[in-house]
């Protein structure tokens, strides 16, 4: 693209540099799981989207090569933690996660909101999560995700439990909700309205209300990435943050608003 040429003149002309030798001295292996807008294969047989375009831009600007590899998510968290893998994008912070992955600082950020049926005859009713469920509400979510402290809070408790079902991936939550097996599902909006042009039943959704809203950072797994490399890193982002050179590249690159 024409503006990412611009943007790399951008930070060539505003990023300190970083030397590559202190960050990378072998391929990085990040691994993806299909979630468009932000990783996904393109009609061209290509792997883009947010977060794989940003990574390419952050680490190749570091020296690091990239290798991807496609994992589902539950997986991919085992591999960081034993150095299987290397890199993971689109990730919030939760302190379990820490214990095996650095967080540097985050690159975007990122809302969750309560989707339920457009002919939901109760759907003005929901104002928030426990008048949902105390409507009587059954709820989907992706296995893995994390949705916030919110959500995790009440998931402890065996009444929420028995009404919330866990999928593998937003799609199957798209065709449970079409079913009615669930009233609702939680997901981000712009991975949601992507969706649209292969799973028609999108236009069948309606968006309530935001969930959680969170900074979203790439994890870098502890056993195969050092602290010195994290700080590297972390600089480097620190640097494209405050050049607004992030923020210009998601603006420019994001085709739902």
């Amino acid at each position: 693209m024409t503006r990412s040429l611009f943007i790399f003149f951008c930070i060539t002309l505003l990023v300190v540099p970083v030397r590559a030798e202190e960050i990378c001295d072998r391929e990085l292996l990040m691994g993806w799981e299909s979630w468009p807008p932000y990783q996904y294969v393109d009609e061209k047989g290509i792997l883009t989207g947010i977060d794989i375009e940003l990574a390419k831009l952050v680490f190749g600007y570091a020296g690091c090569q990239l290798a991807f590899v496609e994992l589902p998510w539950k997986r991919h968290i085992s591999d960081l933690e034993h150095g299987r893998v290397d890199i993971a994008s689109g990730a919030s912070y939760t302190e379990d996660r820490a214990k095996i992955a650095y967080f540097p600082t985050a690159y975007r950020q990122e809302r969750v909101s309560l989707f339920v049926l457009k002919s939901h005859p109760s759907a003005d009713k929901y104002t928030d999560l426990e008048t949902f469920f105390s409507l009587g509400g059954t709820l989907g979510l992706t296995l893995g995700y994390y949705y916030g402290p919110e959500i995790e809070s009440m998931l402890e408790s065996p009444s929420y439990q028995a009404v919330t079902t866990k999928v593998r991936s937003d799609p199957q939550l798209f065709q449970m909700l079409m079913m009615k097996r669930i009233a609702g599902f939680i997901a981000d909006p712009y991975s949601v309205a992507a969706r649209s042009a292969v799973y028609p039943e999108v236009d069948s959704f309606r968006r309530l209300f935001d969930v959680y809203r969170a900074d979203i950072h790439f994890m870098l797994s502890k056993k195969s990435i050092s602290s010195a490399q994290h700080d590297a890193i972390n600089r480097l982002l620190e640097e494209l943050k405050s050049n607004n050179v992030l923020d210009d590249f998601i603006r420019d690159y994001r085709f739902v608003r």
